[in-house]
């Protein structure tokens, strides 16, 4: 696969730390222990390394609650 097995574990997580965020309202600490992380810091880390924007920003711009962007 080109990675090693750590960083295909931490993709794992990522995919359903999104899919959590995206369709639930799921607390953020529900949705780490739900993924494997002990501390809401490691989820917010790991998500600022991948991502750029934390969990919280990465619901509001893509959850499925949140609706089509409008144009001004």
């Amino acid at each position: 696969m080109g990675r090693t097995p750590a960083k295909t574990v931490e993709a794992i997580r990522m995919e359903a730390a999104c899919r959590a965020l995206e369709s639930s309202t799921l607390p953020l600490k529900a949705i780490c222990i739900k993924i494997g992380y002990a501390e809401e810091q490691t989820l917010r880390r790991v998500f600022l390394r991948n991502f750029g924007v934390n969990p919280l920003q990465y619901r509001a711009r893509f959850s499925e609650r949140a609706g089509p962007v409008r144009a001004p």
